[in-house]
């Protein structure tokens, strides 16, 4: 049985680190090319989810606060057929 030195030994492993580091340099490039319009997009699009719901909350803030009786006897209405629906 022959045996490998261990110069070539050291000698392969770090010419096979080095391909590891190339392929993994490559592969960031591609992806970062390709994921970074997505990553943006996504950002801008939970962005404005953010946006709607900010602004659907402020419109029922200012409802509730325009008639804040009418709010309770919503709330207390609802309130009453979920307990309702419940018994059952």
């Amino acid at each position: 049985m022959d045996t490998v030195p261990s110069t070539e030994i050291a000698a392969g492993h770090k010419a096979m680190n080095e391909d590891i580091a190339a392929l993994r340099a490559q592969v960031d490039a591609l992806t970062g090319d390709r994921l970074h319009p997505v990553v943006v997009a996504g950002a801008d699009y939970a962005q404005s989810a953010v946006d709607w719901v900010e602004s659907g909350a402020e419109r029922w803030v200012s409802k509730i606060r325009d008639r804040p009786l009418a709010s309770i006897g919503i709330a207390a209405l609802a309130g009453y057929v979920l307990a309702a629906m419940r018994r059952r």
